[in-house]
């Protein structure tokens, strides 16, 4: 069995994160149907924007060139975001997910975990 990269790794876990979020996004996007029930105008726009950006990770992944970089990764934040809220870079407030317990690196903390994420 081969061993992936750090990077390659990290790929994989996004694709089937996004994998999971474009399963939840099919049952929006039904081909036999043209209405959408119990949707939401974001949850709309969140199935349209996951596509555009995994399309352009695959786009990439084809041309082989590097995912990983500073500019790509601001670039798909956008795209996963477009018509939904607006985000100018890193975030500036503190987060947290409900029903868990993870904590998160605060806003000051993140330019120095993207630096050394991005040399991976």
């Amino acid at each position: 069995m081969k061993i992936l990269s750090p990077e390659v790794r990290i790929i994989v876990m996004r694709l089937k994160v996004v994998h999971l979020v474009l399963q939840k996004n099919a049952l929006l996007f039904d081909s036999k149907h043209s209405k959408i029930e119990n949707a939401d105008v974001k949850e709309i726009y969140e199935a349209i924007n996951h596509k555009y950006a995994l399309n352009k990770v695959l786009e990439r992944i084809d041309k082989k060139i590097r995912i990983l970089d500073e500019n790509f990764l601001t670039e798909f934040n956008h795209t996963i975001n477009h018509n939904i809220i607006y985000i100018g870079g890193y975030r500036l407030s503190s987060i947290r997910m409900i029903g868990s317990n993870k904590k998160f690196p605060l806003p000051y903390e993140l330019e120095e975990i993207m630096t050394v994420f991005l040399k991976i």
